[in-house]
């Protein structure tokens, strides 16, 4: 367990008040309250208001920078990671929705552009267990750009696969020599985006997207759909979920991509850009059951672990989802915030970052039917078909 006013002291704020505010609140977070989880107690609770006003204070301090404030998460995942230890980090973006808020001026459209709120980026580091540590990076997106935990000024956003690579260097710096795994789902299928990863050996995990790429598999041009359905699968085991047993069938296979990278294509940002040929082994994934239609995943991965453990591994990536389900009863607090600034925001759930660690994942927000019928994989201990 990380002693957290050590780790303040460790990674100060730059003023011992601020670091004392920090300790306070993040022991509020973990405790639980029992009617504010998530944020600070005011009006009715144990605390004084004066604790109330000197949180507000604290969020809206020109001196605290995001990148000092996330500071002790980084000092924090030191500890956590020894050095060549594996780690897993997953990331996502998730829709922080105030399309009922009328009084923030920096809201973006959200949502297929059909709401206004915030889009939360965030790299969230798995033990090599799959249990959440902390997260490593996070970036909010607002009308005006991103203010990210990487830089103490806006960024500017130009789409998710840039803030990935973001993060990407951001786990060089933080956890050097880790064998860290980056996570994500298939929004992040991108061939300009994994060849940057494979550069310097990292190592990766994203469910594929696009089954229409043209690549090579056994000297043949063929699309990856194709591809992956010459590969037979061999029954793995069977997974329970709500009483109904489901057999998991796995095979893997090897291609090559070749073709050119069609990022910001289709906006006319550039044009398609070559790059070297990788080698992308495929695992594949399939739910069976009589009567249904098959689940299936394709995985695009340079790892050479076992198949049943990048399957699951895979199944862990759900863990930010959970991490990311936090902001939606923090929301009904930040609408109170009227006169609140858009740095409030993210000083908040920095502090929230910092309870990250301690606290249990206790349940889980999944909208894919194939998720769904795979989570029981996140122990991954397959009961054997009796014949």
């Amino acid at each position: 367990m990380i002693d957290l006013a050590a780790l303040l002291q460790t990674a100060s704020l730059g003023d011992k008040r601020l670091d004392q505010r920090a300790l306070t609140l993040v022991g509020d977070i973990i405790k639980g309250q029992a009617s504010a989880t998530h944020g600070p107690e005011g009006v009715g609770h144990q605390r004084t208001w004066a604790h109330a006003m000197g949180t507000f204070r604290f969020f809206d301090n020109d001196r605290l920078t995001l990148p000092a404030l996330y500071e002790p998460c980084r000092v924090a995942l030191r500890q956590l990671v020894s050095q060549g230890q594996r780690c897993y980090v997953v990331h996502d973006v998730s829709v922080v929705d105030f399309t009922a808020h009328q009084r923030k001026e920096d809201l973006e459209q959200v949502g297929n552009e059909r709401g206004y709120g915030y889009e939360l980026f965030t790299s969230l580091v798995l033990s090599a267990q799959g249990n959440p540590l902390g997260p490593l990076m996070q970036e909010m997106r607002t009308i005006k750009g991103l203010l990210s935990s990487e830089s103490p000024t806006s960024l500017p956003f130009v789409d998710h696969l840039s803030q990935m690579e973001r993060a990407v260097v951001a786990t060089d710096r933080t956890l050097p020599g880790r064998d860290a795994v980056h996570i994500c789902d298939r929004e992040f299928d991108d061939l300009q985006l994994q060849r940057f990863i494979q550069h310097k050996a990292r190592r990766y995990l994203i469910r594929a997207q696009h089954l229409a790429r043209k690549v090579l598999w056994e000297g043949r041009r063929m699309t990856l759909k194709q591809a992956a359905q010459q590969v037979p699968l061999k029954q793995a085991g069977q997974v329970v979920r709500k009483g109904q047993a489901y057999d998991l069938w796995v095979g893997q296979t090897e291609v090559v991509f070749d073709g050119k990278s069609l990022r910001g294509v289709a906006k006319k940002r550039q044009m398609p850009r070559r790059g070297v040929p990788i080698s992308v082994r495929i695992v594949i994934s399939e739910l069976r059951s009589l009567g249904q239609t098959p689940l299936r995943w394709v995985l695009l991965t340079n790892l050479e672990d076992e198949l049943l453990d990048v399957v699951s591994a895979y199944v862990w990536r759900w863990r930010v989802e959970i991490s990311h389900s936090w902001c939606s009863p923090f929301d009904s607090l930040l609408c109170s915030w009227d006169a609140r600034p858009r740095s409030s925001v993210p000083a908040a759930l920095g502090s929230l970052a910092k309870g990250a660690e301690p606290r249990e994942f206790l349940g889980i927000g999944i909208d894919d039917p194939t998720a769904v019928r795979l989570v029981e994989l996140a122990s991954l201990q397959p009961t054997p078909l009796q014949p």
